[in-house]
């Protein structure tokens, strides 16, 4: 099935409680252990005093506030606090660790990556920490839209904050009810790629392949990948915010312009290679994309400098 025709959950209607009772709880739930035991596992070391969470609808985030208030009727997640307290050792004590998670959210904002200040509008105070969880993917329609979003996921961190990213290889959809939602497919290079351009450093990435298949969602591998924020932005994108002109350089012009020609002239044979590559697999891989966009703009800007140089 063509995963175009498949829902958006931020765009269309979506059940937040269908989605918790099929993929959160362990009855009849045979991706439990990946979906849930398994982040919880991850993030057993990681804490922090004070949460800012960030949802992308309001129907999701009216769901996320009647847990936080206890409201009846509210979906109920004791069996996560049971899960880290069993990690602890302390199996007895869930009631206050899921009290203490509570009172740690400070508050809940609504996202919208179609802006260029997704929060607005809000303005937050930049984080050290970030947790993903399994959503970047669904919001992002194709691999340029989740580059652009994981940017500016990284703006709302501080220069050294970390980034949290959990997600899945190859998945292209996954159900709730009888509908069937949009999920971007992509594979390790992608993330790799992308998560390097949005300006951090892959301190570590983990997998775990799938035990079991399910007509609830189709994927290979769940992953958690932690990246630490190094600078703001990609190495292009801090080039372009500098100060452009021929006083700044200390060598002769003519060095710079012919550096220039023969920077275009690699970042041409990189593009043709590349789409070589796509003729001999008979497919076009988000990695391929990443590449091909970044060579393709930065020959936009090697004629705009060398042109500059030259006037």
């Amino acid at each position: 099935m063509d995963s175009s025709l498949h829902k958006h959950y931020h765009d269309e209607e979506f059940d937040p409680r269908g989605f918790i009772d099929t993929y959160f709880y362990p009855e009849n739930n045979d991706m439990f252990e990946e979906v849930l035991v398994y982040p919880i596992t991850q993030l057993f070391k990681t804490f922090s005093s004070e949460i800012n969470v960030i949802e992308f609808t309001d129907v999701n985030i009216r769901e996320f506030e009647m847990w936080r208030n206890k409201e009846p009727g509210a979906a109920d997640w004791s069996h996560a606090a049971k899960i880290v307290c069993e990690l602890e050792g302390k199996s007895e004590e869930w009631q206050g660790k899921e009290d203490k998670a509570r009172r740690a959210v400070k508050r809940v904002v609504k996202c919208d990556f179609t802006k260029d200040n997704p929060l607005e509008p809000v303005v937050l105070p930049q984080m050290d920490c970030l947790l993903c969880m399994f959503v970047l993917q669904v919001v992002s329609k194709d691999h340029q839209a989740f580059c652009s979003n994981l940017k500016k996921l990284a703006s709302m961190l501080k220069t050294g904050g970390d980034i949290l990213l959990f997600g899945t290889f190859n998945k292209s959809y996954y159900m709730v009810g009888e509908h069937k939602f949009f999920y971007l497919s992509h594979d390790e290079d992608l993330i790799r790629e992308a998560v390097c351009e949005a300006g951090f450093i892959i301190e570590s990435l983990e997998s775990m392949r799938t035990k079991k298949t399910s007509i609830l969602a189709d994927y290979e591998h769940v992953i958690f990948l932690i990246g630490r924020k190094e600078r703001e932005g990609s190495e292009s994108e801090r080039e372009e915010d500098t100060a452009e002109g021929p006083e700044q350089w200390p060598v002769r012009i003519g060095d710079f312009d012919r550096l220039y020609r023969d920077l275009k002239t690699l970042l041409q044979a990189e593009i043709q290679e590349l789409r070589e590559d796509v003729k001999t697999r008979g497919e076009r891989t988000g990695a391929m994309e990443v590449k091909m966009a970044a060579a393709t703009k930065s020959i936009k800007k090697a004629d705009k400098k060398s042109t500059y140089l030259q006037t």
